[in-house]
């Protein structure tokens, strides 16, 4: 005869189960619905490509894919868009700092542009398939991940609060643009999974609506 302690542990066990089975994917694919096999296709631009501050310029690079994804997409003239220099210099981007989040969002306001800078995680995942979205990352986090990241990835944790440009995403993770990379190499694109991705991002983002 089963004792009524051994049909309660076994209960639980059950409950359990189907809690983890069941409910666990549900909620994940609830929170990334809206972002499944989103990927824009946004003309790649390389810092390390321009005669001006190509080591500090990676947010400037990430604004000038964001407006030429938007000449792309019709919305924006390309007589818009000024050339690398001079969106340097208005951005206010120096060799000591790089580029303030502030100033990018005073350059979209200045040109009466729509932007949102205020996400969470799960909004990041959410919003993406309106345009691309520029992150900052830390790394800080780096040594204790190099041996057990790909080589693809570790790019992203070379530079301390360096910008990448999210560019796509599924239900593993984001697809992104690394402007420290060269146009000619296929590592420009890269992907990151969501675990990995929460724990070296700084939490400041920004997406350029128009």
């Amino acid at each position: 005869m089963v004792s009524k302690k051994y049909k309660s542990i076994r209960l639980f066990r059950y409950i359990l189960f189907f809690t983890l089975v069941f409910l666990t994917p549900i909620n994940h694919i609830k929170m990334y619905a809206q972002c499944n096999n989103i990927k824009h296709n946004v003309p790649f631009i390389s810092q390390n490509e321009q005669d001006y501050l190509p080591d500090e310029s990676c947010c400037v690079a990430c604004v000038m894919m964001m407006l030429l994804f938007y000449v792309q997409q019709n919305k924006l003239s390309s007589s818009a868009i000024p050339d690398y220099k001079t969106l340097c210099i208005e951005l206010k981007t120096n060799s000591r700092h790089g580029t303030y989040l502030h100033n990018i969002l005073s350059y979209f306001d200045q040109n009466n542009w729509q932007h949102h800078e205020n996400f969470t995680f799960d909004q990041l995942a959410q919003t993406l398939h309106r345009a691309p979205i520029a992150v900052f990352i830390k790394d800080d986090l780096a040594p204790g991940f190099f041996k057990s990241l790909l080589k693809p990835v570790t790019k992203l944790f070379e530079q301390p609060n360096h910008s990448v440009l999210l560019i796509g995403a599924n239900e593993k993770g984001f697809s992104y643009l690394d402007p420290e990379e060269h146009t000619n190499s296929s590592l420009h694109r890269h992907f990151i999974s969501y675990e990995y991705f929460k724990k070296c991002w700084t939490g400041n983002a920004y997406q350029l609506l128009i």
